[in-house]
């Protein structure tokens, strides 16, 4: 028995292709009534008050919030500029 030498490892075993399933059936599948022809719909315009939107008057949200309010309060030129004294 030799100390040095290392027997190879052996190659790794290699599963088999695997082989794609294949539909046989291509045809399409059958169409559904989603709407009674008969049915119509209930439709009112303009015929209620609308509601009051609760968000007006409130503190603004989101990406409106971080917008900075620019000349509130300010006293001098109105148009400013680089020459404008």
């Amino acid at each position: 028995m030799c100390i040095f030498k290392v027997p190879k490892p052996k190659p790794p075993v290699i599963p088999p292709a695997i082989t794609p399933t294949v539909d046989t059936d291509t045809s399409l599948p059958s169409s559904k009534d989603v709407l009674d022809e008969d049915d119509t719909a209930d439709v009112e315009y303009g015929s209620k008050k609308k509601k009051e939107d609760p968000t007006l008057g409130t503190e603004k949200k989101g990406s409106d919030a971080l917008k900075i309010s620019l000349n509130q309060g300010a006293t001098g030129s109105g148009t400013g500029g680089v020459n404008q004294p």
